[in-house]
């Protein structure tokens, strides 16, 4: 695993919590998927429109089921 700076961490520890979820497991999931997804949920999470956030939780959650079997 690569090191990343503070800021990132900070950036990663926020979308967990956004997602009620552990920094371990949001960084294990967003990890498995594709670039574009993750820019869609880490985009989606910071937007101030509601749908958006709601979509980003919706890959972010479909990503993490998919992967937890």
């Amino acid at each position: 695993m690569r090191k990343s700076m503070p800021v990132f961490d900070l950036v990663d520890t926020s979308l967990a919590n956004e997602l009620n979820i552990d920094l371990s497991t949001y960084m294990s999931t967003i990890e498995k998927t594709t670039k574009k997804r993750q820019l869609a949920i880490i985009g989606g999470l910071f937007s101030e429109e509601p749908k958006m956030v709601e979509k980003a939780k919706r890959i972010f959650w479909t990503i993490y089921n998919t992967n937890k079997q």
